[in-house]
């Protein structure tokens, strides 16, 4: 009658350590789960970040390209943002009170 306990409790106990053992190997290790679930959430954020800066690139491209091939749009820069002038032209600024 003890052989049999002895052989159960035998079994029991290495059935139990290859349950911890898988649980270690596909929950806790580098390719468990936690790991994985870690490293889709850095993949989604860093997909975002691209997608964000891909629409930066895609706008500054359109800039650059307007900028190259308008001499106009050159000219308002140029007057608006530097201040830049003509020679001979002369800028009024008028100043609105609210009186």
């Amino acid at each position: 009658m003890k052989l049999k306990i002895n052989i159960f409790q035998n079994s029991f106990i290495v059935f139990l350590g290859i349950i911890v053992l898988l649980f270690i190997v596909f929950v806790v290790s580098d390719y468990g789960l936690i790991k994985k679930n870690e490293l889709k959430n850095e993949l989604d954020s860093l997909e975002k970040e691209n997608k964000k800066l891909s629409q930066v690139f895609d706008s500054l491209s359109s800039v650059k390209n307007s900028l190259a091939t308008d001499f106009f749009e050159v000219e308002k820069i140029a007057r608006e943002k530097y201040g830049m002038l003509k020679p001979n032209e002369k800028i009024y600024k008028i100043n609105k009170n609210s009186d």
